[in-house]
């Protein structure tokens, strides 16, 4: 299943990851070079549309994240259920269930980076960083 779903939004979220960063960023520094005292409508809108986008992120990051831990954790629930006392068949199928359980289910933007809350934080300096870049060429003009 976590292949299945990889291979569906492998692309769309490495993307949609990959321009965050510059859409925030530009977001960014139209509010930096907003006058909120004659536009604060507009201000107001792009902060709008920058928790926007940063939440659409941090969603993608939080359930690829989740999906990781409760992997973790199902071979311990595997382990604690009362496995001894079933049939010979099916403690042969828990015993292959924990054998795929080895590792964890993580999920890969375009097997290229896991996806999970590190990418969120490592998103959001990005925009920090590009923001700080383009501030400076922007004050040098």
């Amino acid at each position: 299943m976590v292949t299945y779903t990889e291979r569906i939004i492998s692309l769309p979220v490495f993307g949609h990851i990959s321009a965050a960063s510059f859409i925030l960023c530009c977001t960014l520094y139209t509010i930096q070079s907003e006058n909120a005292s004659t536009k604060p409508s507009d201000v107001i809108s792009f902060l709008q549309y920058f928790f926007l986008v940063a939440f659409e992120i941090f969603l993608y990051c939080y359930f690829a994240n989740e999906i990781t831990l409760k992997s973790e954790s199902l071979s311990h629930h595997l382990y604690k259920c009362d496995w001894t006392n079933m049939s010979a068949y099916n403690r042969r199928l828990i015993l292959l269930f924990s054998g795929c359980l080895q590792q964890p289910m993580v999920l890969y933007a375009a097997n290229y980076f896991q996806i999970g809350l590190d990418i969120f934080t490592k998103t959001m300096k990005n925009a920090y960083s590009l923001l700080a870049l383009v501030a400076q060429f922007s004050d040098k003009s």
